[in-house]
């Protein structure tokens, strides 16, 4: 009896080891798995947190390139996560930095390493010859990332369009003027268009109405656009630099300007398809794909861009995406300076961590990632980066080589918006998006309303 007790208690229990084991099998397959590169201490001479998991193959390559002309070896590690809090276990020797929330807080941690202390003379020389437009920067530090491309925002036009529309003799004189003209002759060219001419910079240029029948709208703007990107110009006006705004103290500097800006944003909105009211706001209806699209098939004559929508044109019609050029988002500010410049900024720059003791060898990594055909082929070739340093006919992307174009001859404006608080953004621009934009008309009133709700709600970087 106690012998079949004894086999009864071992079958139970191999039996429940058994369903356990299954148990906790299938609930693993069935749970998402959770993907993290591990990095080995000591096999890699540096390291470095890449924050962009879908740079990690190119990446990866430009290590193995580097590794086999100078011996040393590059580890990159995705780090999935913002990098708002100060580095555990595995520190890196170098870190992207996507955004200022991140800047300013590696720099509260005492992780920035400034290269006015750089040790390594050639990378000395490398980093002085960042333009100062493009330097990750504070008050405090005036020179601190390696930046890896560039970035363009403002008008696209298709310059193909423009040579139905204006003639084939006529249409590069159109876009030498559209780059310069101002605010009043760019409005009057929008509202004229359907006419037999419009006029610019004194310029008068005949169409052809059969041309412009076929344009449903003058401009594509989807409901996605980047506030703080369409925002930019406003704060140009305000503010000399992102450092300048970061540290502003109260709203004054944008007194007088959001007001002109809305007059802006409502010449564009007006004049796109869907136009301003509850169809605009309709991210179904009004979404980035359907604007690229109408765009792309010749729908409308302008698309307010990014450089990096150049692929997402090519996908729908080759020929267009050769064709492209940017022009300046118009403004009735009082400077009119801006009104010939667009926006160009750098959305990812590679940092030096201040803690880590191998700080000479990652001077001399990014010395050669910066100034290194090698690198910067698999760069542009492989990720659609465009370095500031790059041959300009050497860019397949059309938006990107005007972004490059605009930038040599100086004709940009200061990625301010960089330096903005966040939360102030977010908030100015859901209420600007659910109290204006659904509305059909404006008035006057409602662009000082909207500048006020803006200096009320402001709070400082």
């Amino acid at each position: 009896m106690k012998k079949k007790t004894f086999i009864l208690f071992v079958t139970s229990s191999l039996v429940l080891i058994l369903l356990v084991f299954l148990f906790i099998k299938l609930r693993k397959k069935n749970e998402p798995e959770e993907v993290h590169e591990i990095v080995t201490n000591g096999s890699y001479d540096i390291l470095v947190y890449n924050s962009d998991s879908s740079f990690s193959e190119t990446f990866n390559k430009i290590s193995d390139e580097y590794s086999n002309a100078s011996g040393i070896v590059v580890a990159f590690s995705d780090k999935n996560t913002d990098l708002l809090g100060d580095f555990g276990n595995n520190a890196p020797d170098i870190f992207m930095i996507k955004n200022f929330s991140e800047f300013r807080s590696q720099q509260q941690y005492g992780n920035i390493f400034d290269f006015s202390n750089a040790t390594e003379k050639t990378f000395r020389e490398v980093v002085d010859r960042i333009p100062e437009n493009l330097r990750l920067k504070s008050h405090e530090v005036n020179n601190c990332g390696i930046p890896l491309t560039i970035r363009g925002f403002g008008l696209a036009v298709n310059q193909s369009v423009l040579a139905s529309i204006f003639g084939e003799d006529a249409y590069k004189n159109v876009i030498n003027d559209l780059m310069v003209c101002s605010y009043d002759d760019f409005k009057k060219f929008v509202e004229n268009i359907k006419f037999s001419s419009v006029s610019l910079n004194g310029h008068e240029y005949s169409l052809d109405k059969v041309a412009v029948s076929k344009l449903e709208s003058i401009f594509s703007f989807h409901i996605e656009t980047s506030f703080e990107h369409l925002l930019n110009n406003a704060l140009c006006e305000s503010y000399n630099s992102s450092s300048d705004l970061l540290v502003a103290k109260d709203s004054s500097g944008i007194s007088g300007k959001i007001s002109k800006w809305m007059r802006m944003i409502d010449l564009l909105s007006a004049h796109s398809n869907p136009s301003r009211g509850s169809y605009f706001v309709d991210k179904q209806i009004n979404s980035r794909e359907n604007a690229i699209e109408n765009f792309a098939k010749g729908k409308s004559l302008f698309l307010v861009s990014e450089d990096i929508d150049y692929e997402d044109i090519k996908k729908i019609d080759i020929e267009t995406s050769k064709n492209l050029i940017f022009i300046p988002l118009k403004a009735p500010f009082e400077s009119d300076t801006s009104n010939s410049k667009i926006t160009v900024y750098c959305p990812y720059y590679l940092v030096i961590n201040n803690k880590s003791s191998k700080i000479n060898i990652a001077q001399d990594f990014l010395t050669w990632l910066i100034s290194s055909p090698v690198s910067s082929k698999l760069l542009v070739e492989k990720l659609g980066f465009i370095p500031y340093n790059y041959e300009v006919e050497n860019i397949e992307n059309s938006l990107g080589r005007s972004s490059l174009s605009y930038f040599r001859s100086g004709s940009t404006l200061n990625p301010v918006f960089q330096g903005a608080n966040k939360n102030w953004v977010n908030d100015i621009s859901q209420y600007f998006k659910k109290i204006y934009l659904p509305l059909k008309s404006w008035n006057e009133n409602y662009c000082k309303t909207f500048e006020n709700y803006c200096i009320k709600r402001w709070v400082n970087g």
